[in-house]
């Protein structure tokens, strides 16, 4: 069995700002290394890219990070849903984004997704 070790943080993805790939995240990951790819995103969490992050939108420099641990799946289609609108902020809608695959097109925005608007 393998593992996807993803970072989880308050305001990670939030109305004002994206942390999208600024984190690090594992995927296929065997039993024996997921300690050590915790590790990595805590590290992560105090790279220079994410202090300059937050230095240019005036957030703290220091933020807690948690750590999602996942069984991996072999995706045919993955991608992101949210419950409001992320461009207007409209809560009567959903907006569902996804791409082929496990999702790391979108995220990393080299791929175009398919929306669905609810």
């Amino acid at each position: 069995m393998q593992f996807a070790v993803r970072s989880s943080a308050v305001g990670e993805d939030g109305s004002s700002f994206s942390f999208a790939g600024q984190f690090e995240t594992f995927l296929y990951v065997p039993i024996a290394q997921v300690a050590e790819k915790i590790k990595a995103i805590w590290i992560s969490s105090n790279s220079e890219r994410l202090k300059t992050y937050r230095q240019q939108h005036n957030l703290p420099q220091k933020q807690a990070v948690a750590v999602i641990i996942q069984e991996m799946v072999e995706a045919d289609v993955a991608g992101v849903a949210f419950g409001a609108d992320p461009v207007s902020g409209d809560s009567s809608k959903r907006v569902i984004s996804a791409v082929f695959g496990l999702g790391e097109g979108l995220v990393s925005g080299e791929l175009d997704a398919d929306t669905f608007k609810i």
